[in-house]
Protein backbone atom coordinates (compact mmCIF):
# COMPACT_ATOMS: atom_id res chain seq x y z
CA UNK A 1 0.00 0.00 0.00
CA UNK A 2 1.76 3.04 -1.06
CA UNK A 3 0.41 6.37 1.04
CA UNK A 4 1.26 9.70 0.26
CA UNK A 5 0.39 13.63 0.72
CA UNK A 6 2.71 16.64 0.77
CA UNK A 7 2.81 18.31 4.01
CA UNK A 8 2.19 22.19 4.94
CA UNK A 9 5.38 24.25 4.84
CA UNK A 10 5.54 27.34 6.97
CA UNK A 11 5.46 25.80 10.35
CA UNK A 12 6.55 28.41 13.12
CA UNK A 13 6.79 27.79 17.27
CA UNK A 14 4.80 29.24 19.79
CA UNK A 15 7.50 31.38 20.15
CA UNK A 16 7.63 32.57 16.41
CA UNK A 17 10.58 31.53 15.46
CA UNK A 18 10.27 28.99 12.48
CA UNK A 19 10.38 25.23 12.85
CA UNK A 20 13.16 23.24 10.83
CA UNK A 21 12.72 22.41 7.20
CA UNK A 22 14.61 18.78 7.83
CA UNK A 23 11.07 17.12 8.44
CA UNK A 24 9.25 18.54 6.14
CA UNK A 25 12.49 17.58 3.50
CA UNK A 26 12.07 14.14 4.13
CA UNK A 27 8.50 13.76 3.87
CA UNK A 28 8.49 15.64 0.60
CA UNK A 29 11.24 13.20 -0.47
CA UNK A 30 9.00 10.05 0.72
CA UNK A 31 5.92 11.42 -1.56
CA UNK A 32 7.75 12.19 -3.92
CA UNK A 33 9.90 8.41 -3.98
CA UNK A 34 5.77 6.81 -3.66
CA UNK A 35 5.15 8.40 -6.44
CA UNK A 36 7.35 7.59 -8.56
CA UNK A 37 6.97 3.69 -7.28
CA UNK A 38 3.07 4.06 -8.10
CA UNK A 39 4.12 4.37 -11.80
CA UNK A 40 5.95 0.79 -11.85
CA UNK A 41 4.01 -2.13 -13.54
CA UNK A 42 2.70 -3.37 -10.59
CA UNK A 43 -0.27 -3.44 -8.05
CA UNK A 44 -0.74 -0.43 -5.94
CA UNK A 45 -3.66 0.96 -3.32
CA UNK A 46 -3.10 4.98 -3.10
CA UNK A 47 -4.67 7.04 -0.31
CA UNK A 48 -3.91 10.64 0.02
CA UNK A 49 -6.31 13.21 1.35
CA UNK A 50 -7.95 15.60 -0.94
CA UNK A 51 -5.79 17.97 -2.86
CA UNK A 52 -2.72 15.63 -2.94
CA UNK A 53 -3.19 15.08 -6.80
CA UNK A 54 -4.07 11.71 -6.36
CA UNK A 55 -6.15 12.31 -10.22
CA UNK A 56 -2.64 13.50 -11.51
CA UNK A 57 -0.83 10.29 -10.16
CA UNK A 58 -3.52 8.16 -12.18
CA UNK A 59 -2.98 9.83 -15.27
CA UNK A 60 0.62 9.73 -15.20
CA UNK A 61 0.11 6.11 -14.20
CA UNK A 62 -2.32 5.33 -17.28
CA UNK A 63 0.41 7.22 -19.70
CA UNK A 64 3.19 5.18 -18.72
CA UNK A 65 1.08 1.92 -19.56
CA UNK A 66 0.25 3.35 -22.67
CA UNK A 67 3.60 3.40 -23.74
CA UNK A 68 4.21 -0.47 -22.72
CA UNK A 69 1.12 -2.19 -24.13
CA UNK A 70 0.45 -3.35 -27.75
CA UNK A 71 -2.85 -1.74 -28.03
CA UNK A 72 -4.96 0.81 -25.57
CA UNK A 73 -7.56 -1.16 -25.33
CA UNK A 74 -5.66 -3.58 -23.27
CA UNK A 75 -5.55 -0.83 -20.30
CA UNK A 76 -8.94 -0.36 -18.58
CA UNK A 77 -9.52 2.81 -15.94
CA UNK A 78 -12.80 2.29 -13.91
CA UNK A 79 -14.38 4.85 -11.55
CA UNK A 80 -18.13 4.34 -10.45
CA UNK A 81 -19.48 7.80 -12.05
CA UNK A 82 -19.67 9.07 -15.13
CA UNK A 83 -18.17 12.46 -14.15
CA UNK A 84 -15.34 11.15 -12.52
CA UNK A 85 -14.55 9.01 -15.62
CA UNK A 86 -15.34 12.06 -18.20
CA UNK A 87 -12.78 14.09 -15.50
CA UNK A 88 -9.92 11.37 -16.08
CA UNK A 89 -10.59 11.35 -19.92
CA UNK A 90 -10.32 14.85 -19.94
CA UNK A 91 -6.75 14.74 -17.79
CA UNK A 92 -5.38 12.32 -20.39
CA UNK A 93 -6.58 14.06 -23.82
CA UNK A 94 -5.01 17.19 -22.39
CA UNK A 95 -1.84 16.07 -21.50
CA UNK A 96 -1.48 14.17 -24.80
CA UNK A 97 -2.58 17.55 -26.55
CA UNK A 98 -0.31 19.42 -24.90
CA UNK A 99 3.14 17.14 -25.39
CA UNK A 100 1.85 17.14 -28.93
CA UNK A 101 2.40 20.51 -29.12
CA UNK A 102 5.69 20.61 -27.14
CA UNK A 103 5.26 23.06 -24.49
CA UNK A 104 6.58 21.66 -21.80
CA UNK A 105 5.27 22.97 -18.36
CA UNK A 106 7.22 24.51 -15.72
CA UNK A 107 5.61 22.71 -12.61
CA UNK A 108 8.23 19.73 -11.66
CA UNK A 109 4.80 17.26 -11.50
CA UNK A 110 3.94 18.14 -15.04
CA UNK A 111 6.45 18.03 -16.48
CA UNK A 112 6.51 14.05 -15.20
CA UNK A 113 2.75 14.47 -16.58
CA UNK A 114 4.29 16.27 -20.33
CA UNK A 115 7.45 13.89 -20.44
CA UNK A 116 5.33 10.54 -19.90
CA UNK A 117 2.21 11.66 -22.30
CA UNK A 118 5.10 12.37 -24.83
CA UNK A 119 6.30 8.65 -24.49
CA UNK A 120 2.79 7.40 -25.03
CA UNK A 121 2.46 9.51 -27.92
CA UNK A 122 5.97 8.13 -29.75
CA UNK A 123 4.23 4.75 -28.80
CA UNK A 124 0.79 5.48 -30.67
CA UNK A 125 2.83 6.37 -34.02
CA UNK A 126 5.00 3.76 -33.37
CA UNK A 127 1.88 1.58 -33.76
CA UNK A 128 -0.43 3.58 -35.25
CA UNK A 129 -3.22 3.61 -32.94
CA UNK A 130 -3.74 8.10 -33.57
CA UNK A 131 -4.76 9.00 -30.05
CA UNK A 132 -5.03 12.41 -31.08
CA UNK A 133 -8.00 11.12 -33.56
CA UNK A 134 -9.26 8.18 -32.15
CA UNK A 135 -9.37 9.16 -28.18
CA UNK A 136 -12.35 6.83 -27.96
CA UNK A 137 -9.67 3.64 -28.08
CA UNK A 138 -8.77 4.83 -24.63
CA UNK A 139 -11.11 2.94 -21.92
CA UNK A 140 -12.03 4.95 -19.09
CA UNK A 141 -15.31 3.86 -17.78
CA UNK A 142 -17.89 3.01 -15.00
CA UNK A 143 -18.01 -0.22 -13.30
CA UNK A 144 -21.55 -0.05 -14.55
CA UNK A 145 -20.66 0.10 -18.46
CA UNK A 146 -17.51 -2.61 -18.09
CA UNK A 147 -20.16 -4.89 -16.61
CA UNK A 148 -22.32 -4.43 -19.32
CA UNK A 149 -20.20 -4.24 -22.14
CA UNK A 150 -18.95 -8.11 -20.88
CA UNK A 151 -22.65 -9.10 -20.88
CA UNK A 152 -22.95 -7.82 -24.54
CA UNK A 153 -19.77 -9.66 -25.67
CA UNK A 154 -21.36 -13.09 -24.23
CA UNK A 155 -25.24 -12.97 -25.41
CA UNK A 156 -25.67 -16.81 -24.72
CA UNK A 157 -24.32 -17.40 -21.55
CA UNK A 158 -26.05 -13.93 -20.19
CA UNK A 159 -29.31 -14.82 -21.28
CA UNK A 160 -30.76 -11.57 -21.61
CA UNK A 161 -32.44 -11.89 -25.40
CA UNK A 162 -31.61 -8.49 -26.29
CA UNK A 163 -28.83 -5.86 -25.80
CA UNK A 164 -28.43 -5.16 -22.18
CA UNK A 165 -28.68 -1.43 -21.07
CA UNK A 166 -28.29 0.30 -17.31
CA UNK A 167 -31.21 2.26 -15.73
CA UNK A 168 -31.11 4.69 -13.16
CA UNK A 169 -34.56 3.05 -11.35
CA UNK A 170 -34.47 -0.26 -11.03
CA UNK A 171 -37.74 -0.28 -9.02
CA UNK A 172 -39.97 -1.95 -11.54
CA UNK A 173 -37.45 -4.95 -11.66
CA UNK A 174 -37.20 -5.58 -8.11
CA UNK A 175 -41.02 -5.88 -8.36
CA UNK A 176 -40.96 -8.17 -11.11
CA UNK A 177 -37.64 -10.01 -9.16
CA UNK A 178 -40.05 -10.44 -6.17
CA UNK A 179 -43.42 -11.19 -7.61
CA UNK A 180 -41.41 -13.92 -9.23
CA UNK A 181 -40.10 -15.53 -5.62
CA UNK A 182 -43.82 -15.56 -4.53
CA UNK A 183 -44.35 -17.56 -7.30
CA UNK A 184 -42.77 -20.51 -5.47
CA UNK A 185 -45.58 -20.70 -3.45
CA UNK A 186 -47.73 -22.14 -5.60
CA UNK A 187 -44.80 -24.84 -6.22
CA UNK A 188 -43.79 -27.95 -4.44
CA UNK A 189 -39.79 -26.69 -4.10
CA UNK A 190 -37.48 -26.22 -1.46
CA UNK A 191 -38.90 -22.64 -0.98
CA UNK A 192 -42.60 -22.71 -1.11
CA UNK A 193 -42.83 -22.80 2.66
CA UNK A 194 -40.25 -20.19 3.02
CA UNK A 195 -42.97 -17.93 1.56
CA UNK A 196 -45.42 -19.54 3.38
CA UNK A 197 -44.27 -18.55 6.75
CA UNK A 198 -43.27 -14.81 5.31
CA UNK A 199 -47.14 -14.25 4.26
CA UNK A 200 -48.12 -15.54 7.43
CA UNK A 201 -46.93 -12.54 9.43
CA UNK A 202 -48.61 -10.37 6.50
CA UNK A 203 -52.21 -11.71 6.83
CA UNK A 204 -51.56 -13.54 3.09
CA UNK A 205 -51.07 -10.15 1.51
CA UNK A 206 -49.23 -10.74 -1.31
CA UNK A 207 -48.69 -6.95 -2.28
CA UNK A 208 -47.85 -5.79 0.79
CA UNK A 209 -44.70 -8.60 0.03
CA UNK A 210 -43.98 -8.34 -2.96
CA UNK A 211 -43.55 -4.53 -2.26
CA UNK A 212 -41.32 -5.28 0.72
CA UNK A 213 -39.20 -7.72 -0.79
CA UNK A 214 -38.42 -5.01 -3.49
CA UNK A 215 -37.68 -2.46 -1.07
CA UNK A 216 -34.92 -5.10 0.47
CA UNK A 217 -33.48 -6.07 -3.05
CA UNK A 218 -33.21 -1.92 -3.46
CA UNK A 219 -30.95 -2.23 -0.25
CA UNK A 220 -29.42 -5.59 -0.80
CA UNK A 221 -26.18 -4.07 0.41
CA UNK A 222 -27.16 -4.05 3.69
CA UNK A 223 -28.65 -7.41 4.08
CA UNK A 224 -26.42 -9.61 1.52
CA UNK A 225 -23.83 -10.16 4.50
CA UNK A 226 -26.25 -10.91 6.50
CA UNK A 227 -28.09 -13.57 4.94
CA UNK A 228 -24.70 -15.84 4.51
CA UNK A 229 -24.49 -16.24 8.27
CA UNK A 230 -25.30 -19.52 9.47
CA UNK A 231 -27.93 -18.03 11.91
CA UNK A 232 -29.54 -14.95 10.57
CA UNK A 233 -32.43 -14.60 12.67
CA UNK A 234 -30.06 -15.31 15.89
CA UNK A 235 -27.71 -12.00 14.17
CA UNK A 236 -30.42 -9.81 13.83
CA UNK A 237 -32.15 -10.78 17.19
CA UNK A 238 -28.88 -9.72 18.89
CA UNK A 239 -28.41 -6.90 16.89
CA UNK A 240 -32.00 -5.67 17.75
CA UNK A 241 -31.33 -6.23 21.60
CA UNK A 242 -28.47 -3.99 21.24
CA UNK A 243 -29.82 -1.17 19.55
CA UNK A 244 -32.76 -1.25 22.54
CA UNK A 245 -30.23 -1.76 24.95
CA UNK A 246 -28.62 1.36 23.89
CA UNK A 247 -31.20 3.40 23.78
CA UNK A 248 -33.06 2.78 27.09
CA UNK A 249 -29.64 3.78 28.52
CA UNK A 250 -29.74 7.12 26.83
CA UNK A 251 -33.31 7.21 28.34
CA UNK A 252 -32.47 5.94 31.83
CA UNK A 253 -29.77 8.76 32.34
CA UNK A 254 -32.69 11.26 32.15
CA UNK A 255 -35.33 9.28 33.54
CA UNK A 256 -33.18 8.40 36.40
CA UNK A 257 -34.07 6.51 39.15
CA UNK A 258 -35.37 9.59 41.20
CA UNK A 259 -37.68 10.78 38.42
CA UNK A 260 -38.95 7.01 37.91
CA UNK A 261 -40.32 7.28 41.54
CA UNK A 262 -41.87 10.17 41.59
CA UNK A 263 -43.66 8.76 38.56
CA UNK A 264 -44.56 5.80 40.44
CA UNK A 265 -47.70 6.52 42.20
CA UNK A 266 -49.07 7.68 39.47
CA UNK A 267 -48.39 5.06 37.08
CA UNK A 268 -49.65 2.30 39.90
CA UNK A 269 -52.98 4.46 40.15
CA UNK A 270 -53.17 4.44 36.51
CA UNK A 271 -52.73 1.02 36.21
CA UNK A 272 -55.09 0.20 38.54
CA UNK A 273 -58.08 2.24 36.74
CA UNK A 274 -57.31 0.18 33.51
CA UNK A 275 -57.17 -3.14 34.77
CA UNK A 276 -53.43 -2.84 33.59
CA UNK A 277 -50.85 -5.45 35.40
CA UNK A 278 -47.78 -3.94 33.98
CA UNK A 279 -47.17 -0.93 35.91
CA UNK A 280 -49.43 -1.96 38.46
CA UNK A 281 -46.72 -3.29 41.05
CA UNK A 282 -44.18 -0.81 39.80
CA UNK A 283 -42.05 -0.58 43.05
CA UNK A 284 -38.58 -0.07 41.70
CA UNK A 285 -36.66 1.92 39.14
CA UNK A 286 -36.52 0.33 35.76
CA UNK A 287 -33.66 -0.45 34.49
CA UNK A 288 -31.79 -0.47 31.13
CA UNK A 289 -32.40 -3.49 29.63
CA UNK A 290 -34.56 -5.30 26.99
CA UNK A 291 -35.55 -7.81 30.01
CA UNK A 292 -37.74 -4.89 31.50
CA UNK A 293 -38.79 -3.86 27.84
CA UNK A 294 -42.20 -4.60 28.37
CA UNK A 295 -42.60 -2.19 31.66
CA UNK A 296 -40.58 0.47 29.40
CA UNK A 297 -43.55 0.44 27.13
CA UNK A 298 -45.89 0.69 29.47
CA UNK A 299 -44.49 3.94 31.01
CA UNK A 300 -44.26 5.26 27.38
CA UNK A 301 -47.77 4.77 26.41
CA UNK A 302 -48.43 6.79 30.02
CA UNK A 303 -45.66 9.27 28.77
CA UNK A 304 -46.39 10.01 25.07
CA UNK A 305 -49.52 9.98 22.89
CA UNK A 306 -50.33 7.94 20.14
CA UNK A 307 -47.89 10.31 17.92
CA UNK A 308 -45.07 9.97 20.25
CA UNK A 309 -45.22 13.30 21.38
CA UNK A 310 -45.26 13.85 25.29
CA UNK A 311 -48.97 13.93 26.68
CA UNK A 312 -50.40 16.86 27.92
CA UNK A 313 -52.87 16.26 29.54
CA UNK A 314 -54.54 12.80 30.88
CA UNK A 315 -57.96 11.46 31.13
CA UNK A 316 -60.00 8.21 31.74
CA UNK A 317 -58.72 6.43 28.85
CA UNK A 318 -55.44 7.04 30.58
CA UNK A 319 -56.13 5.54 33.79
CA UNK A 320 -57.46 9.10 35.10
CA UNK A 321 -61.34 8.97 35.42
CA UNK A 322 -63.28 12.11 36.97
CA UNK A 323 -63.51 12.11 40.73
CA UNK A 324 -61.82 13.58 43.84
CA UNK A 325 -58.99 11.06 43.86
CA UNK A 326 -58.12 11.46 40.00
CA UNK A 327 -58.36 15.33 40.98
CA UNK A 328 -55.61 14.56 43.67
CA UNK A 329 -53.30 12.37 41.66
CA UNK A 330 -53.97 14.64 38.10
CA UNK A 331 -52.65 17.61 40.62
CA UNK A 332 -49.51 15.77 41.73
CA UNK A 333 -45.98 16.95 41.41
CA UNK A 334 -43.72 14.44 39.58
CA UNK A 335 -40.92 17.05 38.51
CA UNK A 336 -39.47 17.20 35.17
CA UNK A 337 -36.35 15.50 33.72
CA UNK A 338 -33.45 17.84 33.93
CA UNK A 339 -34.77 19.95 36.87
CA UNK A 340 -38.06 21.18 35.60
CA UNK A 341 -41.22 20.51 37.57
CA UNK A 342 -44.82 19.79 36.46
CA UNK A 343 -48.25 18.18 36.90
CA UNK A 344 -49.53 15.04 35.97
CA UNK A 345 -52.38 16.78 34.56
CA UNK A 346 -49.95 19.52 32.27
CA UNK A 347 -47.38 16.90 31.14
CA UNK A 348 -45.55 14.52 33.13
CA UNK A 349 -43.16 13.62 30.05
CA UNK A 350 -42.55 17.08 29.08
CA UNK A 351 -39.18 16.47 28.58
CA UNK A 352 -39.10 12.42 28.49
CA UNK A 353 -36.53 11.11 25.53
CA UNK A 354 -39.20 8.49 25.18
CA UNK A 355 -40.43 10.19 22.19
CA UNK A 356 -37.54 9.51 20.52
CA UNK A 357 -37.32 5.91 20.80
CA UNK A 358 -40.26 4.55 19.72
CA UNK A 359 -40.88 1.76 21.96
CA UNK A 360 -43.96 0.96 20.29
CA UNK A 361 -42.22 -0.48 17.39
Amino acid sequence: METYGAPSAGHFRPDGLPVSSAPTDSLLKDDEKNRQRALELDSFIVEAPAGAGKTELLTQRYLHLLATVDSPEEIIAITFTNKAAGEMRSRIQESLLLAAHGVAPDQPHKLITFSLASAALKRSRELGWDLLTHPGRMRLTTIDALCASLARQMPLLSRFGAQPATIEDASRHYLDAAQRALEHLEGDDEYAETVAVALDYLDNDTTQLAGLLAQMLARREQWTELSALDDPELAVDEALHAMVDSELVRITRVLDGQWQIRVMPLARFASANLHNQVLENWIAPLAAGNIELTQWRAVADLLLTQKDEPRKTVNVKNGFPAGKESKAQKGRDVGGAGGSHCTASSGIATHSPLAAFHPRQ
